[in-house]
């Protein structure tokens, strides 16, 4: 009968939860899957890549890098931007330009911006590009072209491989006419005089959109739309037509595909009043749930605890069998409820990782620490070993490496099993640029930017790192250590200190204290 009770009790629990859990999901569900107005336009109707090549031994990743982190910057506050970038190789100067549709929501511009930049990178290493989405436009070069209107090699066209639907009410040439009217419409709104180089246009059952980049002039937008106009009109009897050249964009439609100025109001008005709604909607759904998972996993915890005593024959009392004493309930919150992965010489307390000096001592937290990490980490790979591993004649990974170092004997540093597979040139610029990121100031550490740089450009001149971190003999000897010690005897204006790994630090501070007749830590 007892037995039947628990498997009863047990299936009622579950399907509980199975309960809980069904309406939880069902809700976040019905949320997440609101219909929602916005179309950032990230269909992409041409991309361009340049036939130039960088010079001969220069990357052009890391300009390309710096300069969209400019663009991505600048577009954050505005519709368009331009940036220009020769700092990071004087040998390859780089111009960008960014912009939307000035129909598109800050949001849709971004999202448009951010697809057309995963999809730039097609065309590298090429030192020019250019893509047209639906919504936006991105283009970088070696030279300033900012002023550009038009481009007789590389301004272009498309037509949509569907015709228009014509039938009896509109002929060919009456949706031809109507081309004809809503381009020149467009058109004649980009480039009125207090026009913004943008203009929409609707006729029967026709819409179109011009769109000029705020670098072109009043007049090089005209002269840009003009041949853009021509272009377009060729694709008749086509469902859309686009013509992309140097200064703007024109297309033609017969589904309405932007967004008026009243919609766009309207858009952001009712998106802002949903977003409020779905976000008090979940937070209190998501509160609802934590706090039903947290009574469920409270209750199965407390019938656990009371099934585990009642197999043991133990209860809620303290025991005192040695003079260490310690309750029942606090072993059990020690052993995880006595979980077989913490048991001796099993389980785990989290990754190995290494601190940088200035966190380690003085507890602050810098941009460079995980530089610092990444310096040991390279150090390891080439070297084939753990900094942790110490050997009797040659201590730390990081003072071995900074010994070779010192005597100009690096290529003995390397991996035994990989000798003669690297180029030993090759192999010394890693491992210096690994002593550079484990330098003791973390002023003085490169940054991951210029690690990049260093690894990519082979006519970079890597700098002389000073003395890394814990190098002494005094710090690397545990039985040199007093008792009374503070963080200042761990940093020497002449000596820094170089070993963070936390286990062995804390090893040798136990130790230490321990000699001193102290509590060890």
């Amino acid at each position: 009968m007892m037995r039947t009770m628990q498997v009863l009790n047990s299936n009622g629990k579950n399907r509980t939860w199975d309960f809980i859990s069904l309406v939880s999901i069902a809700i976040i569900i019905s949320f997440l899957s609101c219909p929602c107005l916005s179309d950032p336009r990230i269909t992409e109707a041409s991309l361009y890549c340049g036939v130039g090549k960088p010079p001969a031994n220069v990357s052009v990743v890391p300009t390309f890098v710096k300069e969209f982190e400019g663009l991505a910057q600048a577009i954050n506050t505005s519709h368009w931007a331009t940036h220009f970038d020769n700092t990071t190789n004087a040998l390859l100067p780089m111009y960008g330009l960014a912009q939307c549709h000035q129909d598109l929501s800050n949001m849709d511009c971004l999202l448009c911006y951010a697809a057309s930049r995963t999809r730039l990178p097609r065309c590298l290493p090429s030192v020019s590009a250019r893509i047209y989405l639906d919504g936006c436009f991105l283009r970088y070069d070696n030279y300033s072209f900012y002023n550009e209107s038009t481009d007789p090699v590389r301004d272009s066209y498309n037509c949509s491989s569907v015709s228009a639907p014509l039938d009896g009410s509109i002929s060919r040439s009456k949706f031809a006419a109507e081309v004809r009217f809503v381009i020149g419409n467009a058109t004649m709104a980009a480039t009125a005089a207090n026009g913004t180089g943008f203009g929409v246009a609707a006729g029967e059952g026709v819409y179109a959109l011009a769109q000029c980049w705020k670098t072109v002039s009043a007049e090089g937008c005209r002269a840009c739309l003009d041949k853009a106009s021509v272009e377009a009109k060729k694709c008749v009897p086509k469902k859309e037509g686009r013509s992309m050249n140097a200064g703007c964009y024109l297309r033609y439609s017969t589904d309405k595909f932007y967004n008026d100025e009243a919609e766009a109001d309207n858009r952001k008005s009712s998106s802002r009043r949903k977003g409020i709604i779905i976000a008090i909607v979940l937070a209190v759904a998501a509160f609802l749930m934590l706090a039903l998972f947290g009574a469920y996993a409270a209750y199965a915890k407390i019938i656990k605890i009371k099934a585990a005593r009642r197999n043991l024959g133990l209860s809620s009392f303290s025991f005192h069998k040695s003079s260490v004493s310690f309750k029942y309930e606090t072993l059990e919150k020690a052993t995880d409820y006595f979980s077989p992965s913490t048991k001796i010489g099993q389980g785990g307390a989290g990754s190995v990782g290494y601190m940088a000096p200035e966190y380690l001592v003085r507890g602050q937290l810098t941009e460079k620490a995980d530089v610092y990490s990444y310096g040991v980490l390279v150090l390891e790979i080439v070297c084939g070993r753990r900094n942790c591993a110490f050997t009797q004649d040659s201590g730390s990974l990081l003072q071995t490496v900074w010994k070779l170092y010192k005597s100009d004997k690096l290529a003995e540093a390397v991996d035994p099993s990989t000798k003669g597979e690297i180029p030993a040139k090759e192999v010394a610029k890693v491992l210096q640029i690994g002593l550079l990121c484990t330098q003791a100031s973390a002023s003085f550490r490169p940054s991951m930017t210029e690690v990049v740089s260093m690894l990519t450009n082979k006519e970079k001149e890597i700098p002389a790192p000073n003395q890394p971190p814990f190098l002494n003999a005094t710090a690397l000897n545990p039985t040199s250590f007093t008792g009374s010690y503070s963080s200042q005897s761990l940093v020497s204006n002449s000596t820094p200190i170089t070993r963070v790994e936390a286990s062995y630090t804390s090893t040798e501070i136990s130790s230490s204290n321990s000699s001193e007749g102290q509590t060890r830590i």
